[in-house]
């Protein structure tokens, strides 16, 4: 009895809703399209969202015989804006699925720009990645013959970033490229950060074929980026080092180039990159070669000695002890040896504290060093692991 008395309740207040909101539906169904647009307007949360989908199932069976008509056009557009943000969220992925075709069949049917962005919005804010809408927006994106509006291009963009494919990432990075697309510069930015997870193949394409604006750019927004994994992005730094180590600039870019190189190792060093031996002894020995050729600085030069020293530090003893010595037969000829190169090769070899960096250490202090060195060199030995 006490269950029966409870469906009882249950059904009458069922009904009684039923019976309020029913009215928004009702004037849907009878009226006219601007009818149905004032139904949505006044419609509660709860049949907000049946209705606005009806709206578009009206819309996409009416659009062949109505063709451009402003009304519905209208329509289209208030179903697709009243549908709440996250509303793909609670869906299966067959029911999302089914509403991508749906707003992609809009897409394609509408002409009108307002309702083309809102199912670009649409595509952004549920990540809609299904192939057919792929497909499509890469074909806008690479179509230069059509004048789109600024703001349609914007959301065309940035709804590729949400869904695109490495196909995707490859037009939108040399839209980058393109001056003409200057204005598009932010979005285009962040898209391609966004696809860059999935399209390390074309990063990688990039920086072995790019140029000294390529690898600065991608060094900007993809390594330095820290939401990215700190492997994925001291992976592509380790490539840009090493196709940067290939590049050959006019002296008026050189300096640009060696400033990028230092940044790069200055990020390997702090992610302690390990896996880059090869490459970071490479780039030392360039650098190396640079420093001694007046090329790179001597600020510049003890950066790479330190990030060296903290990448690859076993390989580093040999090195760095051997070029001390090197410095040292060039003070004993009266050379100018630059004493901060000397500390810096000091400090990363006490830092290292490998016994086999013992000799080249010890020979500093027979030399006319400074007290500084001097010290530096005896704090060394007695830190040497034994």
């Amino acid at each position: 009895m006490k269950k029966t008395a409870i469906f009882i309740s249950v059904l009458f207040l069922y009904s009684f809703c039923f019976s309020q909101s029913s009215k928004n539906l009702k004037q849907f169904i009878r009226g006219n399209i601007q009818d149905k647009i004032s139904s949505i307007r006044n419609a509660s949360q709860e049949e907000n969202v049946s209705i606005s989908l009806m709206a578009l199932d009206f819309c996409l069976q009416n659009k062949a015989v109505l063709e451009d008509d402003r009304d519905l056009d209208a329509l289209c557009l208030l179903s697709l804006l009243s549908l709440p943000y996250n509303y793909t969220d609670s869906l299966s992925q067959n029911e999302k699925a089914e509403f991508s075709e749906k707003i992609l069949e809009i897409f394609n049917s509408f002409s009108d720009e307002n309702v083309r962005i809102a199912v670009l919005n649409k595509i952004s804010s549920g990540k809609l990645d299904s192939p057919s809408f792929v497909k499509l927006l890469n074909s806008f994106l690479s179509d230069d013959s059509q004048n789109f509006s600024q703001d349609f291009y914007k959301n065309l963009i940035s709804a590729s970033g949400e869904i695109g494919n490495e196909q995707t990432f490859k037009i939108l990075f040399e839209k980058y490229r393109d001056d003409s697309c200057k204005s598009f510069k932010s979005e285009l930015k962040e898209s391609i950060v966004k696809l860059s997870d999935n399209s390390v193949k074309d990063i990688t394409d990039i920086i072995s074929s790019g140029n000294l604006s390529d690898l600065r750019f991608i060094f900007e927004t993809i390594v330095q980026n820290e939401k990215k994994t700190q492997v994925f992005r001291s992976q592509i730094a380790e490539n840009i080092l090493s196709a940067s180590i290939y590049i050959t600039e006019d002296n008026s870019s050189l300096n640009e180039l060696i400033l990028l190189q230092v940044e790069v190792m200055k990020f390997l060093a702090e992610s302690k990159w390990t896996r880059g031996s090869d490459t970071i002894l490479k780039f030392y020995n360039l650098a190396k070669n640079e420093y001694t050729n007046g090329i790179m600085n001597t600020s510049d030069f003890c950066i790479v000695i330190k990030a060296v020293s903290e990448t690859v530090p076993i390989k580093a003893v040999s090195l760095f002890s051997d070029y001390l010595i090197e410095l040292n037969r060039q003070k004993e000829n009266d050379a100018d040896v630059q004493e901060e190169i000397v500390l810096a090769l000091i400090s990363a070899l006490g830092a290292i504290g490998d016994k086999n960096a013992f000799d080249s250490l010890l020979s500093v202090t027979y030399y006319d060093y400074s007290d500084e060195v001097i010290n530096k060199a005896r704090s060394a030995l007695a830190g040497l692991k034994w």
